[in-house]
């Protein structure tokens, strides 16, 4: 449904309505993890839509993030965090801690990567506060970067009874975002 209308507001011209698509579909695509209809989403749009949209330049983030290009996602949540002061007011509570919710995510995999266990925590459990219990990918996500700023503190046996607890509490959770310990 979301790719014919996509391709039609698109080939209709209607950048702005295919902008809109993708932002009311983009969390379909990344709970099911589907990077590459992310991507051809995104490729359909003019950079200049994508650049004025906080969500949309998250879907950027997410793709590097996936090609493990980490060196690049930080500027961009720079860049995502500017944009979301600068267009506070045309954003909902809700979409608004959703947004909060994903650049922590990501920030706490980029401490991670850093060695910086006390700041990957409090990004995940920044991310756990803020995203809704249907966003899977995130919260699976914030749960594993939990337990690994855990481990790298010295309290792994802590972070992965969490990821326990979290397993039975959560339930459906995305695919890969959990692996088995």
């Amino acid at each position: 449904f979301y790719d014919e209308a996509l391709d039609h507001a698109v080939a209709a011209g209607d950048f702005g309505a295919a902008a809109a698509l993708v932002e009311q579909a983009r969390h379909n695509a990344i709970n099911a993890e589907n990077w590459t209809q992310l991507s051809r989403w995104l490729s359909l749009l003019p950079a200049d839509a994508v650049r004025r949209s906080p969500g949309l330049l998250l879907c950027r983030a997410w793709l590097l993030q996936f090609e493990f290009r980490l060196g690049q996602v930080g500027p961009l949540l720079a860049e995502i965090t500017a944009l979301l002061q600068e267009t506070a007011p045309g954003i909902t509570a809700p979409e608004r801690l959703l947004l909060e919710a994903e650049l922590a995510v990501l920030r706490s995999e980029i401490c991670c990567w850093s060695a910086q266990g006390e700041e990957a925590i409090a990004y995940a459990l920044e991310a756990l506060e803020k995203a809704p219990h249907e966003q899977t990918f995130l919260r699976g996500s914030a749960y594993v970067y939990y337990c690994f700023g855990m481990q790298m503190i010295g309290r792994g046996t802590e972070g992965i009874a969490m990821l326990h607890a979290a397993l039975e509490s959560e339930g459906s959770v995305s695919s890969t975002a959990i692996p088995s310990v």
